[in-house]
């Protein structure tokens, strides 16, 4: 079974899924302990992912821009 490096699914813009779901899985035990802290936690989870898929975007557009001027 091939294996793909993060690298690699970073630029298909997809985010790993063994790290999604233990981040997920962490927040599920932070919202047993404690649930302000959870909230947080979820938001900085959510605010990563978007910048891992969004900083790909937008390499993507600076390089279309580029070109259409070339």
């Amino acid at each position: 079974m091939p294996s793909q490096k993060i690298i690699d699914i970073g630029f298909l813009g997809l985010f790993p899924k063994k790290i999604y779901h233990a981040l997920h899985k962490y927040g599920r035990e932070l919202e047993r302990v404690n649930t302000t802290a959870s909230y947080d936690y979820f938001k900085l989870v959510d605010n990563l992912i978007t910048a891992f898929i969004y900083r790909l975007l937008t390499v993507q557009k600076v390089v279309h821009i580029l070109l259409a001027q070339w």
